[in-house]
């Protein structure tokens, strides 16, 4: 089993339909300012941990999460565990620890 440290925290997906190459002057870019309007937001459970143990259990390897998490994270204390895939990491040993 290969055991992935890192964070647990949520991905924030954002989907801009133009090119960043559009809207940026090469002879500008070092006071580079800009603001884009995105289609849509998603936010998936994620961070280094849960992504790399995520992918890892994809490729056949059995993965487990060694990482702490705050109370608004997927993994919060509440007890809820991140919902994955039947094929994704082992999360039969994830536990809260109370907040100090």
């Amino acid at each position: 089993m290969v055991v992935c440290t890192g964070s647990i925290a949520y991905d924030y997906i954002l989907n801009f339909k133009g090119r960043f190459k559009d809207h940026i002057l090469p002879d500008k870019t070092h006071i580079l300012n800009l603001s884009f309007l995105v289609d849509n937001l998603h936010k998936r459970r994620g961070g280094v941990a849960g992504n790399y143990a995520y992918n890892l259990s994809l490729l056949g390897y059995p993965a487990a999460v060694l990482a702490t998490a705050a109370s608004a994270s997927p993994a919060s204390t509440t007890g809820r565990r991140p919902k994955r895939s039947d094929s994704g990491p082992n999360t039969s040993c994830a536990a809260a620890s109370p907040m100090r």
